[in-house]
């Protein structure tokens, strides 16, 4: 029966590995569009926040009216 004997794995030195820096830059178009809808949903929120408070300020106001 013969043996086999695993080898260890070549590793890199720390000084090849730090010559390359991944630098990792943001698309302007994908930036853009990301805040402009960032910004529609925040419009839609603020809407739907004003609309619900002017419901209740007219049961408010219909509830003392009788």
């Amino acid at each position: 029966m013969t043996t086999y004997s695993p080898s260890a794995p070549e590793s890199v030195p720390a000084t090849e590995a730090s010559d390359v820096q991944a630098t990792i830059v943001p698309c302007p178009i994908v930036a853009a569009v990301k805040a402009r809808a960032k910004a529609l949903k925040k419009l839609r929120k603020h809407e739907n926040k004003r609309f619900f408070f002017s419901w209740c300020a007219c049961l408010h106001a219909l509830g003392f009216s009788f």
